[in-house]
């Protein structure tokens, strides 16, 4: 008979995971470190999760993918589109600071090695994408926007601006392009205020 599953030691897995993922990358984390650091048995860890790849799925829909995209709140109307995206650019440094995007560090790491990983990431990152087009389309249907604005284009414009504003600052350890990349993303949208 299976012993019955321990909610609190899968929480304290994908924690210290997604914490030792960001901070060091997935491929420099080993299996044995993520249970010292759970404060988990090697066997209890392999128990819930046989293999480090599906750990690694777990991560991206327990810990990063609830996380990712709008809260829904966001398609309210009496908020200010280019506000919200300023917001996104401040909480991301705030959040990610010099460690770059968790998900953008996964996806650069996993990409060639781990396909259902990589259609984890890619799906998170849509669903951002999607976020973002839907408050910009109905920002646009409001008339916040003139109407040749491509919701669709201006989604991927300001993921892309986030992801190189994490990518850089992880690699020069500092977070000024955090503001950069959101002066540019504001400006950007600001040229289709209506």
């Amino acid at each position: 008979m299976p012993r019955p599953a321990n909610p609190e030691a899968r929480d304290k897995i994908l924690d210290a995971a997604f914490d030792l993922f960001h901070r060091k990358g997935y491929k420099s984390v080993s299996m044995e470190e993520i249970a010292s650091i759970a404060g988990v048995k090697k066997s209890n860890l392999f128990y819930y999760y046989p293999s480090k790849e599906k750990l690694g799925v777990a991560v991206i829909d327990q810990r990063i993918k609830p996380v990712v995209g709008m809260d829904t709140c966001w398609t309210d109307e009496g908020l200010d589109p280019l506000e919200e995206v300023a917001k996104i650019f401040a909480e991301a440094q705030a959040g990610n600071g010099d460690l770059g995007c968790p998900l953008g560090s996964l996806a650069q790491e996993i990409s060639a090695s781990s396909e259902v990983m990589r259609v984890g990431v890619s799906n998170c990152f849509e669903k951002f994408s999607t976020d973002l087009e839907r408050m910009f389309t109905e920002a646009r249907d409001r008339d916040y926007f003139k109407k040749d604005l491509d919701p669709r284009e201006a989604a991927r414009a300001i993921i892309t601006l986030l992801q190189g504003a994490n990518l850089i600052s992880k690699a020069h350890k500092n977070t000024e392009y955090f503001g950069t990349a959101s002066r540019v993303a504001v400006g950007f949208l600001s040229g289709f205020k209506s």
